[in-house]
């Protein structure tokens, strides 16, 4: 059970329940929101004071934000059963379904992607939205409405997990409410 300002470990799986949800800050000052029904391990965060390191964050199922700290471009790797996604510099709003299905909408910030283990690199800018199928069939459209708080799915992917839809105020692409980023 996470307690606030407890410390998380190297494989330390998180997992959140149908009324739960958590925000991790990490110490290069990443932040994951981490949404109710959702399951993601820590591979691996190593964080100098020097602004040197490396994390690999494993996505499994759910609804997360991520907000990247202060390493280095390209440090820090997210995988999906589907996808695996290199950071840099980014605020994302990633959704993963129970076959792997994974959603993610770019809202500041570049990705790269390598789609089911493809050697090829897909891009994403900051506005889009890449979508890929738990048979690795891929689309790239606009990134949808971004909802403030912590995310939790989305109406049209919940029902087809049968998960409880997203609830709470959308807000139109970029920051929340009072956030002045440029």
């Amino acid at each position: 059970e996470l307690r606030p300002q407890e410390p998380v470990f190297k494989d330390e799986r998180v997992v959140t329940g149908a009324q739960a949800a958590t925000s991790l800050k990490f110490l290069d000052e990443t932040v994951l929101e981490v949404g109710s029904n959702s399951d993601i391990v820590l591979d691996e965060l190593i964080f100098n004071p020097d602004n040197t390191g490396s994390g690999v964050l494993k996505l499994t199922t759910g609804a997360f934000r991520i907000v990247s700290g202060v390493m280095p471009d390209g440090a820090m790797t997210i995988t999906t059963p589907t996808v695996t996604i290199g950071i840099r510099g980014t605020e994302s709003l990633m959704f993963i379904l129970k076959d792997g299905t994974t959603e993610i909408n770019l809202l500041h910030g570049a990705l790269s992607n390598q789609v089911c283990e493809s050697a090829d690199a897909i891009p994403l800018a900051a506005g889009q939205q890449l979508l890929v199928s738990s048979s690795c069939e891929v689309s790239i459209g606009v990134a949808r409405a971004v909802p403030t708080g912590i995310p939790q799915m989305p109406d049209d992917l919940a029902a087809l997990e049968g998960v409880s839809p997203a609830a709470g105020e959308v807000t139109a692409l970029g920051a929340p409410p009072g956030d002045e980023r440029d």
